[in-house]
């Protein structure tokens, strides 16, 4: 792990309890996708949570993962308003585009990979402990291959209120 701002943020992905998700998922491009040791969650505020005329209720948040990587998000990017957190572990995203997003997305890598650039609109972006903000419900975007080691992924976005 490299000492940099991130240790934290990355410390608690490595021990985050991660779960396999169900091939039958409802998360869209995830749908029957995963592979060995892949996973995908959400942190944040899921849509569900948006819904017209209910406020969104603190403990909602941090029923399951007492909010601890969603507030070091909170912590490290404190200058961008966000309250979904999607999380990835050597998650090969297919190439789709984020229609449920209001605005940019954040995104960063962390982790002892090498490659796996993400790929905004056919030009390659190395996220790898660099930060990156996009409009992923215009630009399509994917995953390349990465080699050695693990993968962790931290998407930021807002979401459309339905």
């Amino acid at each position: 792990m490299a000492t940099s701002i991130y240790e934290n943020l990355e410390k608690l992905l490595k021990n985050y309890n991660w779960k396999k998700n169900p091939p039958t998922s409802k998360l869209g491009v995830r749908n029957g996708s995963f592979r060995l040791n892949e996973y995908s969650c959400n942190v944040g505020y899921t849509k569900h949570f948006r819904k017209k005329g209910h406020p969104i209720l603190e403990g909602q948040l941090f029923k399951k993962n007492k909010g601890k990587i969603f507030n070091e998000c909170k912590r490290l990017f404190s200058f961008f308003d966000f309250d979904g957190c999607m999380i990835n572990k050597n998650f090969k995203c297919p190439p789709h585009y984020d229609k449920n997003n209001e605005s940019d997305i954040l995104i960063v890598g962390v982790g002892d990979y090498t490659e796996g650039e993400l790929v905004i609109s056919g030009v390659p972006v190395d996220i790898h402990y660099k930060p990156h903000m996009f409009n992923g419900g215009i630009h399509e975007h994917y995953v390349k291959e990465w080699n050695n080691g693990d993968r962790y992924t931290i998407t930021m976005f807002k979401i459309k209120p339905t």
